[in-house]
């Protein structure tokens, strides 16, 4: 492929319009079959800062932004590892974009997101991954139980955060799939966490243990303690107060209501 009609391509794709910039991008889906290994990987890192752009302030670009998403898939799976390294010391917006491009590949990013993981520290890295892999359908997330749990006593908040909403949607997908051990380890960590010092982890960890009542995961006595966990935080119990955040009263409510059923 020409030097000059790629460099072409990623000038384009540094334009302002939306509609430049798509046409950039549908000629490089066309040309993605006749680029080598080399070129395959600038294209892509040329493709990966338009999730750079704020679509809030620029709503235009949101068809841009998922375009590039599906052209990332399109250039094939040999490229996993490069977007997990593009996530270490991203912004958020495009955390979530390559989590979004991971997620397309399904069981086939499962591994490399694991591993990838599991020997880095960097909180870009985990947040993203571990989001990626709630985005996967697949009973092979399953794999990242170990990680997960691990990373849900992380020192980083978002880190925890993200790692907390992920065992609550591990336990709502695949509840079933868990053994009694690992069951009851995702409770314990649930329960540890709705005692987090952030109001948002301990809404997710409430949640999780309302989806643990939902699923019939709860054997009696993890009821009990979950009954009693829910009183304190609704201010029903003989402890006086309750959770301030109003959020983690309503996630209470309505676990409150799935311990019931």
């Amino acid at each position: 492929m020409g030097r000059d009609e790629l460099d072409t391509l990623y000038r384009q794709l540094r334009a302002h319009g939306a509609d430049e910039v798509l046409d950039a991008l549908f000629a490089l889906r066309r040309l993605v079959p006749d680029l080598d290994e080399q070129q395959r990987a600038e294209a892509a890192a040329a493709v990966a800062t338009l999730f750079y752009l704020d679509v809030q302030d620029r709503p235009e670009m949101a068809t841009v932004v998922d375009q590039a998403i599906r052209i990332l898939h399109s250039m094939g799976p040999e490229l996993i590892p490069l977007h997990l390294e593009e996530m270490r010391g991203s912004d958020f917006k495009a955390l979530f974009c390559f989590a979004r491009v991971l997620a397309l590949f399904g069981a086939e990013a499962v591994a490399p997101i694991i591993d990838a993981c599991a020997g880095s520290d960097d909180a870009h890295l985990l947040v993203g991954g571990i989001y990626a892999l709630t985005k996967i359908r697949d009973r092979s997330i399953l794999q990242g139980l170990d990680l997960v749990l691990r990373l849900s006593e992380h020192s980083d908040s978002e880190v925890r955060d993200t790692a907390i909403r992920a065992l609550g949607k591990f336990v709502e997908r695949f509840g079933d799939d868990l053994d009694s051990q690992a069951g009851a380890r995702a409770y314990g960590r649930l329960l540890a966490a709705s005692f987090d010092p952030l109001p948002s982890i301990r809404a997710k960890a409430v949640r999780g243990l309302g989806k643990m009542a939902a699923a019939g995961m709860l054997d009696p006595e993890q009821k009990t303690e979950v009954g009693q966990r829910l009183d304190q935080v609704l201010g029903q119990s003989s402890e006086m107060g309750w959770d301030q955040a109003f959020i983690v009263r309503r996630e209470a409510a309505e676990a409150a209501e799935h311990l019931a059923d």
